[in-house]
């Protein structure tokens, strides 16, 4: 399938015991579909994804992804995507 765009945005999701450390789940998610996102640790339990990913929609780019991470990351809550 070709898609129109390619769409860069960051994902923000904090890890459900807080005391994680976010490149365990490098394995998991490539193999979830995430492997277009650079990973970022952040203090706290919480994790950044960037992503540039194709797709038809801006929309249909994030929610994939966030679908993707949440099958990755059981119990990850998102904490917010910001566009760019």
């Amino acid at each position: 399938m070709t898609y129109t765009h390619t769409h860069k945005f960051t994902l923000q999701f904090e890890l459900r015991s807080g005391r994680e450390w976010p490149y365990q789940y490098r394995a998991a998610l490539n193999q979830a579909g995430c492997n277009d996102a650079a990973l970022e640790p952040r203090p706290q339990g919480r994790i950044t994804l960037h992503f540039a990913r194709p797709a038809d929609s801006y929309d249909q780019a994030t929610d994939a992804a966030v679908a993707a991470v949440r099958d990755a990351i059981p119990g990850a809550t998102l904490l917010g995507v910001v566009r760019g």
